[in-house]
């Protein structure tokens, strides 16, 4: 019976997400305008309920290390990766809105990635707020999945189980509507349109539908490694192109990804259930390497090499000639 729910739920969803992505001019407009907003309103209903009547009371926590190991959990929310892909249907949809000057294109980035911001502010602020007043209620044992289900109906009762589900779907759905649209339109272009934008979307709506049929906990237990592996590199590089005005010179990135990888990859390893102590070893005489975070010690490492180097190639140039 469960497998066949989970197996009509895939249908409907790949169905649903499919119609969203289908008609790519109106991809920005079905998640601005519908999908957002009801993702919205859901995860409001959840949060203040449990800001308002809390469920119980803060507790002490026996994590050695809360803030690299809340860090590292983020990652598996991919809102960093995902921006760098829904960063390009943004741009274009104001091209397509008549904003074609840029400044009007950055002004408008930016009150995007602030509105953003706050939202993502709230919604995990809040639901890091009921993780905490349930602290006292359950163990360390129970998987993710599990908590904020048993979070939400102690909330809200069975109503609540239907709230957090809608607002799940929601949240799946926003991002795989706007991942499916942008991948299927830089596959397209890789094909040189031998294969169409929109059989493009099918394809990739069929492929996500069959990895979610191995369920949440599976799909975290796969991905983890890789995106412990791939995340900093990609903080570095938004925080490197933020502040591009005063890097200007490609060798910094280069070398930034490079040391970063060389840490991030052993925590990739690591994370994957290798045993690298011997490394680790090594890696923990760097600064914040005990906390989780040596590749930023790595990554300004590399962002001074590159610097030097091309600072060392322009007086080089300069002296002969």
């Amino acid at each position: 019976m469960v497998q066949l729910f989970l197996l009509s739920h895939l249908i409907l969803q790949l169905t649903i997400n499919i119609y969203f992505t289908i008609n790519q001019s109106k991809v920005i407009d079905y998640i601005g305008k519908l999908l957002t907003p009801f993702l919205l309103v859901m995860l409001a209903v959840i949060i203040i309920k449990g800001i308002i009547d809390p469920i119980g009371e803060f507790t002490t926590s026996n994590i050695s290390n809360p803030f690299g190991k809340a860090f590292s959990e983020g990652y598996q929310t991919m809102d960093a990766l995902a921006s760098t892909v829904f960063a390009g249907i943004i741009i274009k949809a104001l091209r397509e809105r008549g904003y074609d000057r840029v400044g009007e294109k950055i002004n408008l980035t930016i009150i995007s990635g602030l509105i953003a911001a706050l939202g993502l502010l709230f919604v995990y602020g809040g639901l890091m707020y009921l993780g905490a007043t349930a602290s006292t209620l359950f163990t360390g044992e129970i998987g993710k999945t599990a908590l904020i289900i048993s979070i939400v109906e102690k909330e809200l009762g069975n109503f609540g189980k239907i709230a957090l589900g809608l607002a799940v779907s929601l949240a799946c759905l926003t991002t795989s509507v706007g991942l499916t649209a942008t991948s299927a339109e830089y596959f397209s272009r890789l094909t040189k349109n031998r294969i169409g934008y929109k059989s493009m979307v099918v394809i990739i709506s069929i492929f996500s539908a069959f990895i979610g049929a191995f369920g949440v906990e599976k799909i975290i237990k796969f991905s983890v490694p890789i995106l412990v592996s791939v995340y900093p590199v990609v903080i570095v590089l938004i925080l490197m192109n933020t502040f591009d005005s005063f890097i200007k010179n490609n060798r910094s990135y280069a070398y930034a990804t490079i040391f970063t990888l060389l840490i991030s990859v052993v925590d990739g390893l690591s994370a994957a259930g290798l045993n690298l102590n011997k490394i680790y070893d090594v890696i923990y005489y760097l600064p914040f390497a005990r906390e989780g975070f040596a590749w930023i010690y790595t990554a300004f490492f590399g962002i001074l090499l590159g610097m030097m180097n091309s600072y060392f190639n322009k007086a080089l140039k300069k002296e002969n000639g």
